[in-house]
């Protein structure tokens, strides 16, 4: 087969999508399939075109995921001619892909990391009228005919189920990560004052705010904990802002913020902290619960969306999620007031199966 894959962003670019698509890439080309990638180009040191033996990845200048959505249109329809099948994925990568399937004939498949739905009205920070467009955008893409709709969990496929034409479209496959990093890593008892660690984006549906409140509230009862969170560097005005929350409320001495980790010294301060705390009002899969999990340390939940699928080994879930219940998590976290299930694994191989099956699955029914 020749695959076009229209992504908003592709390795280099650091996440646990990038690396499973990066994953998925390899063994297609291993397998004898041709893959063609469309996607920004995030550094200006990286080439706008790159090929190796059976890859060629495009990268282009759209400055930013929005443009993305329009300015894609024009490279995905002139490969998609050149193509037998279309791999994208939510949010903005869709629909170019979409126009491009549609344009040319080819049967395309979307993989939803996330469906938020009425979500887009709760999230803090977000206006009443840039909820409501994006909402509208969600519920256009999920209106659309693609050949098949991923959903990256139970929770995110049964979400797609609630929302699409056609519930018959939808399958789960589960993110997958690589185990071989974590099992070879030496765990030992952790030290000094409770440590906490959040790592991840600092976006809307993430509950960082909750968080440093949260920590707050901790620290009005306990002084012997402290706080690092690893988010990305830019944008900028973010990280600034959280800085500037965290002045406020006199937390200079509790938290510790860094940016940009290897991904090597990112597992080196996940096994050396008590617990990872996973704030989020929502999440398809998180990569950062199954990584978490996967090395060992136990996790503060918010319990939300495909929380419950993913994080297993010792764990706290939040009742309610408001800095006053996750405050109280933190203290029983420091209690040690853990629940406990067996360690569930992703593995990336059953993933990438589950793909190159999926892949002859379409094509076969488009020969049909």
């Amino acid at each position: 087969m020749k695959i076009l894959l229209i992504l908003e962003y592709y390795h280099p670019h650091i996440g646990g999508i990038e690396t499973l698509f990066k994953g998925l890439v390899d063994e297609l080309i291993s397998a004898g399939h041709t893959v063609t990638i469309i996607t920004n180009r995030f550094r200006s040191d990286l080439p706008g075109r790159e090929e190796q033996d059976a890859l060629a990845i495009y990268r282009y200048n759209f400055i930013n995921r929005y443009l993305f959505t329009l300015l894609a249109i024009f490279p995905a329809v002139a490969k998609a001619r050149h193509h037998d099948l279309i791999q994208t994925t939510s949010y903005n990568a869709g629909f170019p892909a979409y126009i491009a399937a549609k344009l040319t004939g080819r049967p395309v498949i979307i993989t939803f990391h996330e469906v938020w739905d009425t979500l887009w009205f709760k999230l803090p920070d977000m206006s009443p009228v840039s909820g409501y467009l994006h909402y509208l955008f969600e519920r256009m893409l999920l209106s659309f005919r693609f050949s098949r709709f991923v959903g990256v969990s139970d929770f995110t496929a049964e979400m797609l189920r609630k929302l699409v034409r056609s519930p018959q479209s939808v399958t789960r496959i589960y993110n997958g990560i690589d185990y071989s990093h974590s099992e070879s890593i030496d765990r030992h008892q952790v030290d000094g004052p409770f440590q906490f660690l959040y790592f991840g984006r600092i976006g809307l549906s993430k509950g960082l705010h909750l968080f440093v409140d949260a920590i707050y509230e901790a620290s009005q009862i306990s002084k012997d904990f402290a706080v690092t969170l690893i988010v990305p560097s830019r944008p900028a005005t973010l990280v600034n802002k959280l800085s500037q929350s965290l002045r406020e409320k006199g937390l200079q001495e509790v938290v510790t913020i860094m940016s940009d980790l290897s991904k090597s010294d990112l597992q080196a301060k996940i096994i050396n902290v008590h617990a990872v705390v996973i704030p989020s009002y929502s999440e398809g899969f998180c990569f950062a619960a199954a990584e978490t999990c996967a090395l060992g340390t136990p996790i503060v939940s918010s319990h939300r969306g495909a929380l419950p699928e993913v994080v297993s080994g010792k764990y706290i879930d939040v009742e309610l999620l408001n800095a006053d219940h996750l405050a109280r998590a933190m203290l029983h976290a420091m209690e040690g007031k853990w629940k406990s299930k067996p360690l569930r694994k992703f593995h990336l191989a059953d993933t990438i199966e589950q793909y190159q099956q999926l892949y002859q699955e379409v094509m076969e029914e488009k020969k049909a």
